[in-house]
């Protein structure tokens, strides 16, 4: 899925962000031209046909991605009857109905009707009323649009056919048996194959197909020529002819996809024409198998007689079976063999020796027409020399896109063929050869993705699609091409077509313009780009933009550079008609261009402190380096699908390859994927290896480059890089000028507006100690802190002794003294009484003296008594 995101320059505020998806079709590039029934028509893709047969079906699928502006998206069908006026189907109205609508009602009828799953519906065949001689000259011509409010997109048609008419002819009828499109010939042919004497032609021809038909397909488009087989079933079983099975029948047809091995022998003895309508064979060996495959099936009472019309493919584009006479009486019906089986070969007289096939239309078949009386006789075939050997072990062997049967009779070119192919194919069997001069006609495509494993065929790929996005960075120089290949036509043209978004009321409108348009748009007189168309060969056409040096945004119109570029490629009516019966042809390819504006300062966010002067990056201290992208240009970046990676350079050097900084404990990178932040941070600095390599670095810088996404194909796609010279050894894959992914770095801007994201290195130079000062000065504080340590144990231990030997009791002195007097102070002190004193007379004289008065409690006035004693001197 593809993105278009452009910058929407606002006049007043400047670059607005804005991100568009225009609306496209989304499908598998192919180079598939020819639908089988069952099979699905992408809507987007390249002019399709399909050839249904009544009550046989296509799917269809409509997916469409982009911005529709809010507004919905409406689904309209678009037909054209034969010789009538385009109708419309709103598919959105549509409905999974078992009776819906016919639609050309009177020609080619069908039905539409809804699918499974919201984005698929499917259009059956119904019973067509055209007459035969137009069956290949009347079609349905269908095209979807899808509208949404801003505008709309239409795909390229797809071409309806219906074979049935040929089926249903009728010459006449021969008693009960229809005809249909056989001669009497051919039924006499079928059901009396006698032998009656040697001297009978060994290689007779009878008129088996209606001349009318015959002359229907000599005059029909060339796909139809070389695709469509004619003929007869007769069937050894009772039954009906739609369950004819191959073990109880011999085909008489001109080829059969899905023919098995008795039958792809059986070519080697008979040879049907369709142009011509007769039937060369080898009349010994016919007869002889048909007697012998009669005898061995017995039919009882009857035999059928069923009409075969199909189209060549592993997949059966197209089959039609019907009865002539399902029960043909075995009374009508007399074989006999040849006694004596011939061995001679002879080329059959009505064979084609100048052949077209048509790629991407399934398998188409390459029959010898040389025949020989004997199947068993070896055939080879031989590519412009070279013979194609099959292997005797396989059904089919493939070689290089060509399949060749195991019985070496029968070749068949696969959808893939090129130009390549085209070329002189012989045969030979016995003693005779035919040559084939072939032409391998290819519609114009961009690119082939067929696989088949039924087939053995492995997936294949071109390489001319556009590259799905383009990143143009203003100012820088690039290209982008496309490569339509086809082979077999003359009028083939590739011209370019340019969307370029603009906004109206609020909605944006995507406006188709011409490179001459498109050019005006950032001209300044200048001439800033060119689109040229080179043929490299007859097969191929280049169509290339050439974009010198993209543009700036255009203030005054609100636009960029971004853009849709679509290469269409396309046929003239004439060769499209003729050679795949449409009445037009067109294919596409396209690339979304992202505009992104050149990087300035204000692009990044910066730290203030980045630079060594602000920072003191020092011994001590270390450092801190960080950048990032603004969080406006980070946010368009990731819309865009763009790759941001980043890295440091060291003055001239890969930073993350100087190992003697990225050790532990010294230095670190970190790279935020998420934000695009870029740090390099050092940690004070302890070792002397890692100052000595910063000191001796003058600059650290940080670069961003923009690179697409890994696994990106850039096929056709160019960033001329050249004019910021060569790739730099010391960064390797680093660097943008060496890295195929990336469109743009930093460092091509690094004189040009970008300085900033080049800091000076200043360390500050503190000396560091010697390696023995070091060890020797952790030595000395060992010492001093175990001298401490039995310092302090020694304290620890006297206060312990101390403690344990100190008798608590006797504290004080006037303690001792009374105990060397013979007193026991703690027993006197328990027995003792307080005395309370009060003043003699107290009550009634206030100035008595205090008199001791026991067993009472006095209280002091505010005289203060003062008493002494020796024994006070002790608590001085």
């Amino acid at each position: 899925m593809a993105f278009l995101t452009l910058f929407f320059l606002a006049l007043v505020s400047g670059c607005t962000l804005a991100t568009q998806q225009m609306p496209r079709f989304q499908f598998s590039p192919s180079s598939k031209v020819l639908l089988s029934w069952s099979d699905t028509w992408e809507v987007g893709s390249s002019n399709m046909l399909s050839i249904l047969t009544e009550d046989k079906h296509i799917n269809i699928q409509v997916s469409v991605s982009g911005d529709r502006g809010g507004s919905g998206l409406k689904r309209v069908l678009i037909y054209e009857c034969p010789q009538s006026q385009a109708q419309m189907i709103d598919m959105d109205t549509l409905q999974s109905s078992l009776s819906p609508e016919h639609r050309c009602p009177n020609t080619i009828p069908f039905t539409v009707q809804a699918g499974n799953s919201e984005n698929h519906f499917q259009l059956k065949m119904k019973a067509s009323e055209v007459h035969y001689t137009q069956v290949a000259s009347r079609r349905v011509k269908l095209v979807v649009r899808v509208e949404w409010s801003g505008g709309a997109i239409q795909s390229n048609p797809l071409f309806l056919y219906n074979f049935d008419p040929l089926g249903a002819f009728s010459v006449g009828k021969m008693g009960a048996l229809d005809l249909k499109f056989l001669t009497p010939a051919a039924i006499e042919l079928m059901t009396r194959l006698n032998y009656s004497s040697p001297l009978d032609d060994q290689f007779p021809a009878v008129p088996f197909i209606e001349p009318s038909i015959s002359s229907f397909v000599k005059n029909a488009p060339q796909f139809v020529r070389s695709k469509i087989t004619l003929g007869s079933s007769l069937y050894f079983d009772a039954g009906s002819c739609l369950h004819n099975q191959l073990g109880k029948a011999t085909l008489f047809t001109s080829y059969y996809s899905k023919f098995d091995l008795r039958h792809q022998k059986l070519q080697k003895i008979m040879h049907l024409d369709v142009e011509s309508g007769y039937l060369d064979f080898a009349a010994c060996g016919l007869k002889q198998e048909i007697t012998s495959f009669y005898h061995e099936k017995k039919p009882q009472y009857t035999v059928g007689i069923c009409t075969i019309i199909s189209f060549s493919g592993e997949s059966e584009p197209y089959l039609k079976i019907q009865a002539a006479d399902q029960r043909y009486s075995i009374d009508k019906v007399h074989y006999s063999g040849c006694p004596i089986l011939s061995t001679a070969c002879k080329v059959a007289p009505n064979a084609k020796k100048t052949l077209t096939i048509m790629a991407g239309m399934d398998n188409t078949a390459l029959v010898c027409p040389i025949l020989c009386s004997d199947k068993s006789q070896m055939y080879r075939f031989f590519r412009d020399g070279n013979p194609l050997y099959a292997s005797q072990l396989e059904e089919w062997t493939v070689i290089d896109g060509i399949r060749v049967s195991r019985t070496g009779n029968i070749i068949e070119f696969t959808p893939s063929v090129s130009s390549a192919h085209s070329g002189i194919y012989k045969c030979d069997a016995g003693s005779e050869h035919f040559e084939f001069n072939v032409t391998v006609v290819s519609m114009p495509h961009f690119a082939v993705t067929y696989s088949s494993a039924a087939s053995g065929i492995p997936s294949s790929e071109s390489s001319g699609l556009l590259p799905e996005k383009v990143f143009a960075m203003e100012g820088e120089s690039l290209s982008y091409s496309c490569t339509v290949m086809f082979s077999g036509l003359k009028s083939v043209t590739v011209e370019p077509t340019f969307y370029m978004p603009m906004v109206s009321n609020d909605k944006v409108n995507w406006d188709r313009l011409t490179d001459e348009a498109f050019r005006q748009k950032f001209s300044n007189g200048d001439n800033w780009m060119s689109v040229t168309t080179t043929s490299t060969s007859t097969s191929s056409k280049t169509l290339t933009m050439d974009v010198i040096r993209v543009p700036p945004a255009n203030p005054s119109l609100g636009t960029n550079f971004s853009h849709r570029f679509e290469c269409n490629a396309s046929l003239n009516q004439f060769e499209s008609v003729s050679q795949v019966g449409m009445s037009e042809y067109r294919t596409q390819t396209g690339a979304d261009v992202f505009f992104l504006k050149r990087l300035t300062k204000d692009s990044f966010l910066i730290n203030p402190n980045n630079n060594c002067s602000v920072q003191k990056c020092s011994v001590s201290n270390g450092a801190k380096f960080e950048f990032a992208l603004s969080e406006s240009t980070a946010a368009y970046l990731r819309d865009v699908g763009v790759e941001v990676s980043a890295y440091f350079m060291l003055d001239d050097l890969l930073l993350e390859n100087v190992k003697s900084l990225l050790v532990k404990d010294a230095s670190a990178i970190r790279f935020d994927a998420k934000t695009f932040t870029l740090t390099y941070k050092v940690l004070p600095i302890s070792q002397k290896s890692v100052l000595n390599e910063l000191q001796k670095r003058k600059n650290l810088t940080a670069v961003y480059n923009f690179r697409y996404q890994p696994k990106t194909a850039l096929t056709n796609l160019r960033h001329d890089k050249s004019a910021y010279g060569g790739p730099s050894v010391a960064l390797g894959q680093r660097d943008c000028r060496a890295d195929k992914l990336c469109f743009y770095s930093t460092d091509f801007d690094l004189s040009n507006g970008l300085e900033f994201l080049r800091v000076d290195l200043a360390f500050l130079v503190t000396p560091l100690p010697e390696p023995g000062v070091v060890a020797s000065t952790r030595t000395s504080g060992v010492i001093v802190g175990v001298a401490i340590a039995a310092c302090v144990a020694l304290i620890v231990g006297l206060v312990a002794a101390y403690l344990m030997t100190r008798t608590p009791e006797r504290a004080y002195l006037v303690e001792e003294k009374e105990i060397r007097l013979g007193h026991n102070p703690k027993a006197e002190a328990k027995n003792e009484t307080f005395k309370d004193y009060v003043r003699a007379g107290a009550a009634d004289n206030e100035d008595a003296p205090v008199q001791s008065v026991v067993g009472t409690k006095q209280t002091l006035n505010a005289f203060i008594v003062s008493v002494h004693s020796k024994d006070d001197l002790e608590l001085s």
